[in-house]
């Protein structure tokens, strides 16, 4: 006949027992103990983040999940469980349990859930975690239970009366004691822990140190939440909350307060403590019993830090020396309020310190210097504890020293190509191509590649260009990123090339030597997938101000996906003929009168454009009686273009 097994569920907060414990089981995961002191119903896993059931000490989860107070480091976590493929409902059991000899045993945990924080909280009401025991195999009873409060996305916590609503203490992010006492004897016993449907959203727990006692006696404890021993509080904090809880507090305890030896009598949580800049401040917490003797206690510090007087301004570089080698360069950083504290400058290491002192003076710069070019370093001020809560940091990124360059004449290097529009995405693709119309070599380091707007970058490295030959110049210097581009001669950055008009402007030492001003179409040619390209026989910065001089690509390179010839010479050749069959002449030139004669080959219509040297149109109107009005030009050089039959002839006019 089976013998009947009762259990009697008191959840205990006080206790009387002076017996001597006898522990039958332990378990609080500090080792691996799966396939020797426990088993699972599915191999332990994790997926790093929000699904995972398994012993862990919270590196190999999400690293927000967030339990306290557990028994060591290693805890028993389960989170969405049928996450990663699990059955939803999992368990892991103890069997083999040697309780001979044994009358008053209890099961003892401990239990935390990660609590989200909101209104809505984490369990739906197929969520259950529970534990059962059986004795000599005589089958497994319920012993504790915890469930949500009945509704979607409750608070869970311990189900009394196991009706699958919980109706006790809730379960928190704080590890606390559960305690069962199981009015039953035998030989072996077996301990199973199910947790069930713990499958959507943010349903978990977490558990550890589990005990199956005899003879167990609870220890009543206060403990301290907040603030944490040896925090530090921002100055300015006038008052902090210390938070504290009790377990297992007999009738009629209370707790003390102690702040700094001044002691407060039956205290509640949270206890507002008066605060001031500078100050530490030391705690106790004492748990009464109804005689006032002293049951518990736990006890912190924390301190209010000073302030930081200190403010620092933008830090400022300048080049010590700007060559074609390593130069240095000087990080200047400006203060004020200084002579307040004792103040160290760490850099790391990086330079020399200098200039004026914080410590000793109110206002003033504090540089680095002999810092070489290419070095970024973080500067770290740090007050003296004693009286200044200031930790100050600046990074510093180093600037480019580039040498001065030493500047050719105008023309002396041309614009010859410009990728604006590459085939599908412009990243990494476009380039535009420059040619050195010199019988010497041209270094362009140094010199300033712009639009007429924003955009802008300096060369900073040597990019020297052979007599009469081409360097190219692209967003990306990598072939297998920028179309198949092999001969990049320089990789910018901080200037992009629109698709409709834009300008590039070549500058040294703020003399221009080039500029194209190109216009989307209406005389320039506007490709898609294919390069504009300057005539061959047009190779001059005269020339190549003018759209009729500009023609598209039609020879592919790289991997096929463009047209150009980045760095050869460009396909576009002008139809000479024309030049040869309309030309015309322009008198007075130069001209101080207002007006100028243009006198063409034949009587057809004629039409005339006249050109700024920076490439501006400032006129644009039909030949009329041989005369064009100047008078609103300015005094200057400027290209007249003649467009008559289809044919464009070009000439220079200076006006007075």
């Amino acid at each position: 006949m089976m013998k009947k097994i009762t259990f009697l569920l008191t959840f205990l907060f006080a206790s009387t027992l002076m017996l001597a414990q006898t522990v039958a089981l332990e378990e609080s995961f500090e080792t691996d103990g799966n396939g020797t002191r426990y088993t699972t119903t599915t191999p332990e896993f994790t997926d790093g983040f929000n699904d995972f059931f398994l012993r862990t000490d919270g590196s190999d989860i999400n690293s927000s999940y967030e339990v306290s107070g557990a028994d060591g480091s290693f805890f028993f976590a389960a989170h969405d469980i049928d996450g990663e493929g699990a059955a939803p409902t999992q368990s892991l059991d103890f069997t083999g349990i040697d309780i001979s000899g044994l009358s008053n045993l209890s099961f003892v945990m401990i239990a935390a859930e990660d609590d989200d924080g909101s209104t809505n909280q984490d369990w739906d009401p197929d969520t259950l975690v529970y534990v059962e025991v059986q004795i000599d195999g005589g089958g497994y009873t319920k012993i504790l239970q915890f469930a949500s409060l009945g509704s979607n996305n409750t608070e869970p916590g311990l189900d009394t009366d196991f009706d699958g609503v919980a109706d006790s203490t809730p379960l928190s992010s704080a590890f606390q004691t559960f305690n069962v006492e199981l009015g039953a004897t035998g030989t072996v016993a077996d301990l199973r822990v199910t947790f069930q449907n713990l499958n959507a959203g943010d349903e978990d727990i977490a558990i550890d140190n589990l005990r199956l006692v005899d003879n167990f006696t609870v220890t009543p404890t206060v403990t301290i939440t907040a603030p944490t021993d040896g925090q530090v509080f921002a100055d300015g904090t006038t008052s902090v909350d210390l938070e504290f809880t009790t377990a297992n507090a007999p009738a009629g305890s209370t707790v003390n307060v102690i702040v700094d030896g001044v002691t407060t009598e039956d205290a509640a949580s949270p206890f507002a403590i008066p605060t001031s800049n500078g100050e530490t401040y030391n705690v106790t917490v004492e748990l009464k019993d109804s005689g006032n003797a002293t049951l518990d206690s736990n006890a912190i510090s924390f301190s209010v830090a000073f302030p930081c007087d200190l403010f620092l301004g933008d830090a400022t570089t300048n080049c010590d020396t700007q060559t074609a080698g390593t130069d240095t360069y000087t990080t200047s950083i400006p203060f004020t309020n200084g002579g307040t504290s004792t103040y160290t400058i760490n850099t790391g290491g990086v330079g020399v310190v200098g200039g004026d002192d914080p410590s000793a003076v109110a206002e003033g710069s504090i540089t680095i210097t002999l810092v070489d070019e290419g070095t970024d370093f973080t500067v770290n001020i740090l007050g003296d504890t004693a009286d200044s809560g200031c930790d100050l940091t600046r990074f510093i990124s180093a600037p480019t020293c580039v040498a001065t360059a030493a500047c050719p004449g105008e023309g002396a290097i041309i614009i010859t190509e410009i990728l604006q529009n590459p085939d599908g995405t412009d990243t990494n693709k476009e380039y535009f191509e420059v040619y050195n119309t010199t019988a010497t070599p041209i270094d362009m380091m140094g010199w300033i590649i712009s639009d007429a707007g924003s955009d802008s970058f300096t060369v900073e490295t040597s990019v020297i260009i052979a007599p009469n030959s081409y360097a190219v110049f692209a967003n990306e210097g990598d072939a297998a990123l920028n179309g198949g581009i092999t001969n990049v001669a320089y990789e910018y950055d901080g200037m992009a090339l629109a698709n409709g008009d834009d300008e590039i402007i070549l500058s040294c030492t703020g003399t221009v030597i080039d500029q194209v001003f190109y216009d989307g179409g209406a005389e320039f040619p506007d490709p898609d997938g294919a390069s504009m390209e300057l005539a061959i026989d047009a190779l001059n910065s005269t020339d190549n101000d003018l759209g009729s001089n500009w023609g598209t690509a039609t020879s592919t390179y790289g991997d096929g996906t463009d047209m150009g010839t980045p760095g050869a010479p460009n396909d576009f050749v002008l139809a000479t003929e024309n030049f040869n069959k309309q030309t015309f002449v322009l008198f007075p030139n130069p001209t101080a009168n207002g007006s100028v004669t243009i006198n063409t080959t034949n009587s057809s219509d004629a039409t005339v454009a006249i050109y700024s040297i920076l490439g501006k149109k400032v006129v644009s109107q039909k030949l009329t009686n041989n005369t064009l009005n100047v008078s609103a030009l300015q005094s200057g050089i400027y290209l007249v273009k003649v467009t008559q039959d289809g044919a464009v002839s070009t000439q220079k006019l200076i006006v007075r």
